[in-house]
């Protein structure tokens, strides 16, 4: 990877860390990045093993982990701001109740 491309690629990591709260769009990470997103995903695989949004994703899941095991927040405090809501439309709680009620129903 050339040398332009790695810098690019650390200013969208250091973007999406430091957005982790929110979900941050491809068109956003582009800007970053300087880059189409054809390129900006061929490079983030090629470097990480992964897309962006993927890589957003797998840092925000673990930093979920990393709150269940160090603090004493409630799980929809830890969820809401990783975007648990907005990706499987209800909270951690309404999701539970949703998954119990039809493994029931069964």
């Amino acid at each position: 990877i050339r040398a332009a491309d790695r810098s690019a690629l650390n200013l969208t990591r250091a973007h999406i860390r430091e957005h982790l709260d929110r979900a941050v769009p491809s068109s956003e990470l582009c800007r970053i990045a300087c880059m189409s997103a054809s390129k900006l995903t061929r490079l983030f695989k090629q470097a990480e093993g992964m897309t962006p949004q993927e890589y957003a994703r797998t840092l925000r899941m673990e930093r979920a982990c990393e709150l269940l095991g160090d603090t004493d927040l409630s799980m929809a405090e830890i969820a809401a701001p990783l975007g648990f809501k907005e990706r499987f439309g209800a909270t951690p709680q309404e999701f539970r109740a949703l998954r119990a009620a039809r493994r029931s129903a069964r």
